[in-house]
C-alpha cells in the first residue's frame, strides 16, 4: 500500500480533495431540571431521587408513578480546515459534524406503600454515547509513462517471421486514489433499582436498596482504498522502416486496501445503596453510601485486513482489428495491455470471551439544603473511590410559580482493557418549572451539557449569530401521579 501511494506521488500533477462528517449523541439526563431531588440527596422526595437515596421513599403515603422523557436537539458544525502538504500543496477538508442530545426515556418508576413499608422500583438511563463518523480523501494524479515492447509474428501473424519491431507504448492516466473510512460506536449504562424504606413523618428518614447496572458497547470500524485509473494508450515504433498507428484504452478499478474491525463489550454491575435524610425544617442534611461488586467486562470481536503488496506487472500487450500493410510497412489498429492480478494478502483475527476485571467501588454522597419561605437552595458532593467525583447545586423559587435551576459537574474515569483510565469531565445544566393538577404533577425543563454547549458556541462564532433556544437546550417533560 505504501509502495502504491509512493508511486502515485511521483506523478506529474497532484491534487487532493476530501471531506469528513459525523454525528455525536450523548445521553446525560440532567434530571435536576425536573426536580432538584434527582441530583441532591437532601431534596430527594418520593420517586424523585430515590434511586440515589432510597430514604426518599419514606415520603410516599399511597402509590406513586413517575416518568421523565428528554427530547432531542442538535447543533450542526460546519468548518473548512486547510492542510499545507509539501507534495500536494494546500488541501482544504470540509468538516460537517453534528452534536446532539437524543430522545430518551430518562426515568420510569413506581412506588407503593404496603402497610407502612414503601417499595420502589425504578429504571434510569445513566449514560450513553453514540458516534457515527465517515470520511473520504481523494488523491488525484496524472501519470505519464512509456513502456518498451517488441512486436513479433507471435503478436501479429501478418508480420513477417524474420521481422522484430521495437515499439514505445506511451500512456496517460488520470489516477484517483480514494481513501474512505467510517466508524460507529454505541455504548450505554443504565440502572435498575429496587428500594425499601419505612414511612416516616419525623425528622429522620432511612432507606436501602439494591441496584443492577447492565453495560453494553459495540464498535465497528472500516476503511477501504480504491484506485480508479482510466488509461489512454498510444503506440509508436522506434525502428526505421515500420510505421505504427495504434491507439487504445485500458481501465484499472481495484480495492487495494481494506480493513474491518468490530467488537462488543458487555458487563453487569451489582450494588447496594443505603441513605438517610435529616429533615430539620429549614435545614436538610443527607448522606448515602453505595457499594458495588467487582465487574467482569467480556469482549468479543474480530478484524480482517486485506492489502495489495505491489503494483501489478504487464502480462502482455495485445492488438485488435489490426491492419498490416506489408508493402508500405504500416500497422494500424487498436492496442491494449493485459495486467497481472494485484498481489495481495489477507489477515484475520478473532477473539471471544476475553475478560477484564474492574474492582468494586464504594461511593459516598453528602448533601445539604436550606429552605427559607418560598426559596430552596442545595449543594451536594460525592466521590466513588476516586473513580468518579461530582458536585451539584440547585436553586428553586416558588414565589409566583415554581422555577428552578440546576448544575452538575462530574469527572468519571472509564477503563480500557481493565487497565488504562480515561477521564471524562463534563457539566450538565438545566432550568425547569412545574404544574400541579390535583394528584398529577407535570414537570417541564430545558437541559444542555458541556459538549452540546461548546458546539453551539463554536457555531455561533462561525456564523456570528446567537443560536436558537432549542438549538442550545433540549426540552424535557415529566409526570408524577399519586393514586390509591
Amino acid at each position: 500500500m505504501i509502495l502504491l501511494i509512493g508511486f502515485l506521488l511521483m506523478a506529474d500533477t497532484t491534487y487532493a480533495t476530501g471531506n469528513f462528517g459525523g454525528r455525536l449523541s450523548i445521553k446525560l439526563p440532567s434530571l435536576g431540571a425536573m426536580n432538584l431531588g434527582y441530583t441532591n440527596p437532601s431534596l430527594a422526595k418520593g420517586l424523585a431521587g430515590f434511586i440515589s437515596n432510597p430514604a426518599a421513599l419514606s415520603y410516599i403515603e399511597d402509590k406513586n408513578f413517575s416518568s421523565t422523557v428528554g427530547f432531542g436537539s442538535e447543533v450542526n458544525l460546519k468548518l473548512n480546515h486547510t492542510f499545507d502538504m509539501k507534495e500536494l500543496g494546500k488541501v482544504s477538508i470540509p468538516l460537517d459534524f453534528a452534536f446532539g442530545q437524543p430522545v430518551s426515556m430518562n426515568t420510569i418508576a413506581f412506588g407503593a406503600n404496603l402497610g407502612g413499608w414503601i417499595i420502589g422500583l425504578g429504571f434510569m438511563e445513566e449514560f450513553g454515547v453514540r458516534l457515527n463518523t465517515t470520511g473520504e480523501v481523494k488523491l488525484c494524479h496524472t501519470l505519464n509513462d512509456t513502456i518498451h515492447y517488441t512486436i513479433t509474428n507471435a503478436d501479429i501473424p501478418e508480420i513477417p517471421e524474420e521481422d522484430t519491431i521495437p515499439i514505445a507504448l506511451s500512456f496517460r492516466s488520470p489516477v484517483e486514489l480514494s481513501l474512505i473510512g467510517n466508524g460507529n460506536l454505541d455504548y450505554s449504562e443504565n440502572k435498575i433499582f429496587l428500594g425499601i424504606a419505612r414511612q416516616s413523618s419525623g425528622w429522620f428518614k432511612m432507606g436501602a436498596g439494591i441496584r443492577y447496572k447492565p453495560i453494553k458497547g459495540k464498535v465497528l470500524l472500516g476503511s477501504v482504498a480504491n484506485v480508479n485509473a482510466p488509461c489512454t494508450l498510444e503506440c509508436q515504433t522506434t525502428q526505421v522502416g515500420w510505421t505504427i498507428k495504434g491507439m487504445g484504452t485500458t481501465h484499472i478499478n481495484e480495492d487495494v486496501f481494506s480493513t474491518l474491525w468490530e467488537g462488543n463489550v458487555t458487563g453487569n454491575e451489582f450494588g447496594f445503596v443505603g441513605g438517610i435524610i435529616l429533615d430539620l425544617g429549614i435545614l436538610k442534611l443527607s448522606g448515602t453510601l453505595e457499594g458495588t461488586s467487582a465487574t467482569t467486562l467480556k469482549t468479543e470481536g474480530g478484524s480482517k485486513l486485506t492489502c495489495i503488496n505491489d503494483i501489478p506487472s504487464i502480462d502482455s500487450i495485445y492488438f485488435d482489428s489490426v491492419t498490416v500493410d506489408t508493402v508500405n510497412n504500416e500497422i494500424s489498429g487498436a492496442i491494449g495491455v493485459k495486467l497481472s492480478e494485484f498481489p495481495d494478502t489477507t489477515e484475520t483475527n478473532n477473539w471471544e470471551n476475553e475478560s477484564y476485571e474492574l474492582e468494586g467501588k464504594i461511593g459516598i454522597t453528602l448533601g445539604s439544603a436550606i429552605k427559607l419561605g418560598p426559596f430552596t437552595a442545595g449543594l451536594a458532593v460525592g466521590v466513588s473511590t476516586l473513580e468518579e467525583i461530582w458536585l451539584s447545586g440547585g436553586f428553586e423559587s416558588r414565589l409566583l410559580f415554581p422555577l428552578r435551576a440546576n448544575f452538575e459537574l462530574r469527572n468519571k474515569f472509564y477503563h480500557i482493557k481493565g487497565e488504562k483510565k480515561i477521564p471524562m469531565p463534563y457539566m450538565v445544566m438545566g432550568i425547569g418549572s412545574s404544574l400541579q393538577i390535583k394528584n398529577l404533577n407535570l414537570d417541564f425543563g430545558l437541559r444542555t451539557n458541556s459538549f452540546h454547549t461548546l458546539a453551539s458556541v463554536a457555531e455561533t462564532v462561525k456564523e456570528e449569530e446567537l443560536p436558537g433556544l432549542f438549538e442550545l437546550f433540549s426540552p424535557m417533560i415529566g409526570i408524577n401521579l399519586k393514586f390509591e
